[in-house]
């Protein structure tokens, strides 16, 4: 939610990162929009979101959302 609320004052628009409450659905958006990269092969650059997989929960895509710096 914080990143949303990051979206929202930098006024990027709904077309751009849209303004959701769990991860998974931000990640599906993002590959709907084929503004996905898997992480093999990429290295993330400064100003990309990025998501994390913590434990085992296999039904989560990811658990929690960044911005590199």
């Amino acid at each position: 939610m914080f990143l949303s609320w990051c979206a929202e004052k930098a006024k990027i628009g709904e077309d751009i990162f849209k303004c959701v409450a769990l991860c998974d659905d931000s990640v599906k958006d993002f590959k709907s929009q084929n503004r996905w990269h898997d992480a093999k092969g990429y290295t993330p650059q400064v100003g990309d979101i990025i998501y994390f997989k913590y434990g085992s929960n296999l039904s989560k895509t990811t658990d929690h959302i960044g911005i590199v710096y």
